[in-house]
């Protein structure tokens, strides 16, 4: 079984796939993937302080993983603090620290994902390396239960005594606790009438976006998805200057999403893009084991068409980016919702989409307990951010095909504060994205959204309109409500 860009920390020795990588430091023991990066971080004395692992991208661009070693000073503070030095960096990345409290980091989205074993005093990228070895793993495909797009939230995992690390969460390696981090108050909105505090939040995603995909493209060819939505369109222009050195995606589903394809080709045609399409392929019984093998079993194997499968045709030394977390600018759990003011945890659960299971209303109450928020709208990003991004979006990047590299654009701290300081009216009105790709791109802002450009998507674009109406309606009685209170 190929685990690509997987790890297990642990205090001691545990079984770990043939052929991997390990280091020790002191009474921890690193195992990894030859594919995973790691960057020993030394202490003063040169000793091993911990691991930086994965791939790094520094606010210059430099790849730091590609160094073999780094100063523990490039990652923490010495009062112990790693908000201005770890957290300035892009990638894909988690960061062992072992010096002073022994704890783990992940990068903003938790989009190296990890889960962990207060038993086993042990942490790894998925279960299926945290029990390597056992031979109760070949019962769990019997046991699947996830249909697709449903995912287990708020820290909780297939296995009852495995939990996940969220993003904006430390996990501490002597409590073998969780705790959050960040952010460490409600954030602030600026005004909406302050037009140049919201130019400069959504100048700070625009180029936040676009240093990342051209210090990337530096390195790598880049295969980028390209589609009739708000997501892809931002990383798209964020990619405008380095567009020699980028393949576009699009999967030709054959359901609802053919506007996808159709804006694809006219977009192509428009500006010269080179454009793979693909259509996903059927996900036989070995298909679906493998990638749910691959990603722990917390999530469906129905990414495995696409993500797996199709996207292996393409060229893998190349770098594959996914759109994944944009959506946390534009509200997606609340933009067109009827919003309760304090949501009980039952409609929390409805609220981010789930399943109704005790278990998730009891997670979600005590995620809720400890997330600070000004109002519904916060609490349902940070929700989507933490939940839908980190718990669905970033274990499923164990279970792509296997590129040199795949990572998240927009995954950076400097863009999720920026998208959730900016005014929620503009963030419902969908605004966020279409302002800060024209920004990288205006030519290709200017295409219309959900539909084909030009008479192809005159179609599309009635039917867009007339959702259109309904959120309007939605979001007029959401207002009313909020002004009698």
């Amino acid at each position: 079984m190929e685990l690509n860009d997987q790890f297990l920390v642990s205090a001691g020795a545990r079984p770990h796939p043939d052929g991997w990588l390990v280091a020790q430091a002191g009474r921890w023991t690193l195992a990894s993937s030859p594919t995973l990066p790691v960057t020993p971080l030394l202490d003063e004395h040169g000793a091993t302080a911990g691991w930086l692992l994965g791939w790094v991208v520094a606010p210059d661009g430099e790849f730091l993983h590609q160094r073999p070693t780094l100063p523990l000073g490039e990652v923490v503070a010495p009062d112990g603090d790693v908000e201005e030095r770890l957290y300035r960096f892009a990638g894909r990345w988690a960061c062992v620290l072992l010096s002073g409290r022994p704890r783990v980091h992940l990068d903003p989205a938790g989009s190296l994902a990890a889960v962990y074993s207060e038993q086993e005093e042990a942490v790894a990228s998925t279960t299926t390396v945290l029990h390597h070895g056992d031979r109760a793993l070949g019962e769990r495909f019997g046991r699947r239960t996830l249909p697709p797009g449903q995912f287990f939230p708020a820290g909780l995992t297939n296995e009852p005594k495995v939990h996940r690390v969220l993003p904006n969460h430390l996990l501490d390696l002597e409590t073998w606790q969780t705790r959050r981090h960040w952010p460490p108050a409600p954030v602030e909105r600026v005004d909406d009438r302050d037009t140049e505090a919201v130019a400069d939040r959504q100048r700070a995603i625009a180029d936040g976006v676009r240093l990342t995909i051209e210090s990337i493209a530096a390195h790598h060819r880049v295969l980028l998805p390209l589609t009739a939505g708000r997501d892809s369109r931002l990383l798209a222009a964020a990619a405008h200057r380095v567009l020699d050195r980028c393949t576009f995606v699009v999967f030709a589903y054959d359901d609802q999403r053919a506007s996808d394809l159709a804006f694809a080709r006219g977009a192509a045609r428009r500006f010269d893009l080179d454009l793979r399409v693909l259509p996903p392929e059927p996900v036989d019984e070995r298909a679906a084991r493998t990638y749910l093998d691959r990603v722990g079993y917390d999530a469906n194997e129905g990414k495995a068409g696409d993500f797996m499968l199709a996207a292996g045709r393409l060229p893998l030394d190349h770098a594959w980016l996914t759109g994944f977390a944009a959506e946390v600018g534009r509200g997606e759990y609340w933009k067109a919702s009827d919003l309760p003011r304090n949501p009980s945890a039952d409609e929390l659960v409805q609220l981010v989409r789930l399943r109704p299971e005790p278990a998730y209303r009891d997670a979600l109450e005590t995620w809720r307990a400890g997330t600070p928020h000004q109002d519904v709208e916060e609490l349902l990003d940070l929700a989507y951010l933490e939940m839908r991004v980190g718990c669905w979006a970033s274990p499923q990047l164990y279970g792509a095909a296997p590129f040199t590299l795949s990572t998240i654009p927009v995954n950076r701290r400097d863009v999720f504060s920026a998208m959730l300081q900016l005014p929620t009216a503009l963030r419902a009105a969908q605004r966020t994205a279409p302002a800060a790709t024209a920004l990288n791109w205006p030519e290709l802002a200017r295409l219309p959204y959900g539909r084909a450009p030009g008479l192809r998507g005159a179609p599309d674009a009635l039917a867009r309109g007339a959702q259109r109406v309904r959120d309007g309606a939605a979001l007029g009685t959401r207002l009313r409500r909020a002004l009698r209170r």
